[in-house]
């Protein structure tokens, strides 16, 4: 079994167990690695120490409890493995800033740890340094026309939907040619949803050019009825380079909100939408290609 194959079977095993009794030390001996070299691969692919994957999971789920049962704290408390309700409210403050009770009444935005996933694919994109950490920018409000079609969630790892988005991208393209006459210097894609959550299976996404306004994208749209609108406010992002094809889209976004979105000091601005930019850099289908990742944040303290 490769050493991915052990970090994969421990996140399962930690997940299975986040309710039960669970030491470092039996994560790291059931990897069969030795526990020094078990915690150095472990933090290398997930960015985590064991502990902290450990606890910050048990408090996501615990908080995902707080919001959909009427369970007693001290019964959640106990659940999750803390030895009473007064060290859970302790490690809660510590990582959300706020009580358990607070947290209940105002059911606000959380920085809550998500669940790893990682495949070898994943590991060789990491492995070559194609994850920067992000530049964090104001970017001003933009329009776009293009074409929108149905993919599966982009942030499943597993998802196909670069396979399905190229003869999509194709059209497009196509049609980008013929009425815009080469002038795009970049293209956007844009995942979204009217709820602005990703956290549905199919999201909506839009391939797409900049415009000045929705008069110059009239023009387009009456020689292609099929072209849509859009409008984007003014927004803080924090901006990826991407390294790879398409489908290294999945293992950048997977990275992104498993690891470092919780371990940042933002949360994900709900009113705004992940997207990606394609210029000069990006090739179709070669690993070479450099693109940006957009990611829509706010500070945590406001």
């Amino acid at each position: 079994m490769s050493h991915l194959e052990k970090i994969k079977t421990a996140i399962e095993n930690i997940e299975e167990n986040l309710q039960n009794e669970l030491s470092v030390a039996q994560v790291a001996d059931q990897s069969g690695l030795s526990r020094w070299e078990f915690q150095r691969v472990f933090k290398a692919l997930t960015h985590h120490s064991i502990g902290d994957y450990i606890r910050k999971r048990r408090l996501t789920l615990a908080a995902e409890k707080l919001l959909e049962t009427e369970e007693r704290i001290i019964d959640i408390a106990i659940e999750f493995q803390f030895s009473s309700q007064e060290a859970f409210t302790r490690a809660f403050k510590k990582l959300f800033k706020m009580s358990p009770g607070e947290y209940r009444n105002q059911k606000i935005d959380l920085r809550s740890q998500k669940r790893v996933k990682i495949s070898e694919d994943m590991l060789d994109h990491l492995s070559q340094g194609s994850i920067e950490e992000p530049e964090i920018l104001d970017w001003p409000a933009f329009n776009l026309v293009g074409l929108v079609t149905k993919i599966h969630n982009h942030l499943d790892p597993d998802s196909d939907y670069h396979e399905s988005l190229i003869p999509f991208w194709q059209s497009f393209l196509q049609l980008e040619k013929r009425l815009f006459k080469d002038t795009a210097k970049r293209f956007f894609g844009l995942a979204f949803t009217q709820t602005y959550s990703l956290e549905e299976d199919d999201l909506t996404y839009l391939a797409g050019v900049e415009v000045k306004s929705e008069v110059e994208a009239k023009e387009f749209i009456d020689q292609e009825p099929s072209l849509k609108f859009f409008e984007f406010p003014q927004k803080s992002f924090a901006r990826f380079r991407k390294k790879g094809a398409a489908k290294e889209t999945a293992y950048v976004a997977n990275y992104i909100y498993s690891s470092w979105l919780p371990n940042s000091p933002y949360l994900r601005d709900e009113t705004g939408n992940d997207f990606e930019i394609f210029d000069s850099r990006y090739k179709i289908g070669e690993d070479s290609s450099i693109s940006d990742y957009f990611l829509p944040i706010k500070s945590r303290e406001k």
